[in-house]
């Protein structure tokens, strides 16, 4: 199932947070993640050094220039965009993306890399989702609790 699962990091300029989500991606045994639109020392030191972080772990890191790119080469049914609650009404629901995976259906999950996260074109791309959190936790906060949550569910726990 969880080759049809996409992780996508959007719209990222710090090299500290390319490189958390590769240890994020990498240490909860996802199979790897794809970086969108890196901008600034990101694109020159974070790449690299996520690269780095994933390769050793035997897992993959893709990117392109752009969430566009990502969506046309990956082809995904079904996109969440994750935004800070105030945001979205629809609160993430990883029962609903394990059903679709168990459909044979592509999911890609996006996480926003830089604040604010997407532009309104991007997000009329897929739909708007959020925590059940009280504040907005920061893009990596984020994506580990979503991530840890789905994971559990893909192996069966609660």
């Amino acid at each position: 199932m969880e080759e049809r699962l996409v992780v996508v990091f959007h719209g990222v300029s710090s090299v500290q947070r390319v490189k958390d989500m590769a240890r994020l991606i990498a240490g909860l045994g996802f199979s790897g993640f794809v970086v969108t639109k890196v901008e600034g020392s990101a694109a020159v030191t974070g790449v690299p050094e996520a690269f780095k972080i994933i390769y050793k772990e035997k897992k993959r890191l893709v990117c392109l220039p752009d969430l566009k790119d990502a969506i046309e080469l990956f082809e995904p049914s079904t996109i969440y965009l994750f935004v800070p609650p105030r945001y979205a009404e629809k609160e993430f629901d990883e029962e609903e993306v394990i059903k679709k995976l168990s459909e044979g259906k592509k999911v890609m999950l996006i996480f926003g890399g830089m604040e604010p996260s997407f532009t309104r074109a991007e997000l009329s791309l897929g739909t708007p989702v959020r925590l059940d959190v009280e504040g907005d936790v920061g893009p990596i906060a984020t994506a580990a609790l979503a991530l840890y949550r789905l994971r559990r569910r893909l192996r069966g726990e609660q």
